[in-house]
């Protein structure tokens, strides 16, 4: 969904605009005060009283847009584990009551092909550096063994995710 941060500065820039621009010539107006024969709306005096509240309310404008688009303060709130502020991996998944179980399979399943691939990784790793004295060549040895498995690891995961034909 596209933002629309960028409205609220606007408005809020000419709401601004047209209350400073009221302010001073209704203020002038409501007070006349001529000297020395000079008009009684001065521009000078009304572009800066003008300027700061058009950036004024262009500013709290802003800060409210952002509140806006932001979603804040979340008056529903989703579902959350305090375990994720422990430094857990949380996956949200909205599946109908009937793919419960299905779903849980297909991410048990996709989490023991990436755990196994993430520790064979670190094996054939392990085993290189007890092969290899150098630790620079045994990684650079095992490059190969890397790409390998990130590619199978793909392969595994997207043959878990094709239909089954059933």
């Amino acid at each position: 969904e596209p933002h629309r941060l960028y409205i609220f500065p606007f408005v809020g820039a000419l709401i601004g605009l047209t209350v400073g621009i009221l302010l001073t010539s209704m203020t002038s107006m409501a007070y006349p005060l001529v000297q020395g024969g000079k008009p009684i709306l001065s521009l000078p005096p009304m572009a800066v009283v003008t300027y700061e509240s058009t950036m004024l309310t262009a500013i709290i404008f802003t800060i409210i847009g952002i509140i806006f688009e932001s979603r804040l303060p979340a008056f529903k709130q989703g579902l959350y584990d305090t375990r994720i502020t422990e430094g857990y991996i949380g996956v949200l998944v909205n599946v109908e009551e009937d793919q419960l179980t299905q779903t849980q399979t297909l991410l048990t399943q996709a989490g023991a092909i990436v755990v196994g691939h993430i520790v064979a990784v670190a094996l054939a790793h392990r085993l290189a550096l007890e092969l290899l004295p150098d630790p620079r060549r045994a990684a650079l040895s095992q490059l190969p063994v890397s790409a390998l498995m990130v590619l199978y690891t793909l392969f595994g995961l997207w043959l878990l995710a094709s239909p089954t034909g059933a």
